[in-house]
């Protein structure tokens, strides 16, 4: 008997062709009037809270600034996305606060920014050395997903067709201290957005030093209070602004055999080495978006050359860049693209992650799976890593149960699934509907 093929799909609205950045000066205490609602037209959000800086160096504001611009970068090639950099007005110190109320605080802001998500953390530098603490809160909307679902057998019955909601009980996620130096978070080439004026000092009322026109790379050796530092002809110094930069990954990955590698960011252009093999990562020494490509210039055996973006991963400052940017692939229903975003966290050069956060990315990545209609058996195997990382959490058997539906021949495995969920989910309300809109899906067949 020919098996039928199970279709998921996410019902989420088609999202606009626009991407955007903003920010939001709010206190973080409590009782504060709610303010302006940012990126209104925006439907796939993100906030980033400025980091808690317990020495009150500066440092929190430089990371707050860093990783809103990664994040924005990482998924500049995603309509209907934007990112949100939330601050405190300056006479405002969030050293004061105390870490519980911070959180809320944060994500206080953005339940009202209806944003999908918030960043937040902390960053300590000690002997020369900065210390980063990051966690990542999902809004209450966010993890609700209602899977729609269609089986197709119309040899025998038709197609047949529902929807189930699944929860993830999970809202809170702890990524582990990351170390870096200044040189490796803060040395990197600027994209500047548009004319820029260069300050002697990180603040709009020192002295103008310098000016770059839109469009112009700067190299930024340092950060200081949310302003990078750059390096200026002649050998003088100055800052410029992080919110008026675009700013690239950090350095690229590539395992190519036979490509070609342009004098210019465009197809047609000239060719540097032509037929060449890439093996190994590279530094990014500028990004430009050409002929509706986004496109990298990296150095290779002493020349510069133009790789197209999509023949190489990407690596940012920090592995939380890489999961955020898998959420928001998974959110704009760019499936393929979010499976890649949490490869590229779980294999994240030099970095341990926790059992959750990986257990977490497996998970989103079965359902990218399941939601691409490809294979819906393909995630079986991510949810069985997901459950082999967090054996006492009954999300990845009901998202394996969710793989068999279309399945007749599965039906003792997903009851089986379902019971191993059962005994695991403290939400037995929530439970419930969500095993009886399977089990009424198995009985479509």
């Amino acid at each position: 008997m020919r098996r039928p093929a199970l279709l998921f799909l996410l019902a989420l609205l088609p999202a606009a062709p626009t991407l955007a950045a903003d920010i939001v000066e709010r206190s973080f205490s409590e009782g504060e009037p709610e303010g302006r609602r940012a990126l209104a037209h925006v439907e796939q959000k993100a906030v980033v809270a400025e980091y808690l800086d317990p020495a009150d160096t500066g440092i929190g504001k430089s990371m707050a600034q860093l990783l809103w611009r990664e994040v924005l970068s990482s998924i500049s090639d995603q309509g209907g996305a934007g990112v949100i950099l939330a601050r405190p007005p300056e006479n405002e110190r969030l050293v004061d606060l105390l870490q519980e109320n911070y959180h809320q605080a944060a994500l206080r802001i953005a339940e009202h920014q209806q944003a999908r998500m918030a960043l937040w953390g902390s960053a300590l530098e000690k002997d020369g050395r900065i210390y980063i603490h990051s966690f990542l809160t999902m809004v209450a909307a966010t993890r609700s997903n209602i899977i729609n679902f269609r089986i197709r057998d119309s040899y025998l019955y038709g197609d047949r067709s529902g929807e189930i909601e699944l929860s993830f009980p999970r809202n809170k996620l702890n990524f582990p201290m990351v170390e870096r130096s200044r040189e490796q978070l803060f040395r990197r080439p600027l994209m500047l957005r548009g004319n820029t004026n260069v300050r002697s000092e990180p603040s709009v009322e020192s002295p103008r030093v310098g000016f770059l026109e839109a469009g112009a790379v700067a190299q930024a050796v340092d950060m200081d209070d949310g302003w990078f530092r750059v390096a200026l002809a002649g050998g003088e110094f100055g800052y410029v602004t992080g919110a008026n930069v675009d700013l690239a990954p950090l350095s690229v990955r590539a395992d190519r055999r036979g490509i070609n590698l342009r004098t210019a960011p465009a197809v047609r252009g000239d060719t540097v080495l032509r037929n060449t093999d890439l093996t190994g990562e590279f530094r990014v020494l500028e990004q430009r978006f050409s002929g509706n490509r986004l496109w990298y210039r990296i150095e290779l055996d002493g020349e510069h050359a133009w790789i197209a973006a999509s023949l190489v991963e990407r690596v940012y400052s920090l592995p939380v860049v890489h999961f955020i940017a898998g959420l928001y692939r998974y959110f704009g229903e760019r499936h393929g693209d979010a499976i890649r975003e949490f490869d590229a966290f779980l294999e994240y050069p030099r970095e341990r992650h926790g059992n959750v956060t990986m257990s977490v990315a497996y998970q989103y990545q079965a359902l990218s799976a399941l939601l691409s209609d490809r294979n819906p058996l393909a995630g079986v195997e991510l949810t069985r890593k997901a459950a082999a990382q967090t054996p006492f959490d009954a999300t990845p058997y009901k998202i394996e149960a969710l793989s068999w539906i279309g399945d007749p021949r599965a039906r003792d495995n997903v009851a089986a699934l379902l019971e191993k969920a059962r005994a695991l989910d403290a939400r037995p309300r929530e439970f419930s509907a969500f095993a009886a809109a399977v089990q009424q899906a198995i009985e479509l067949r």
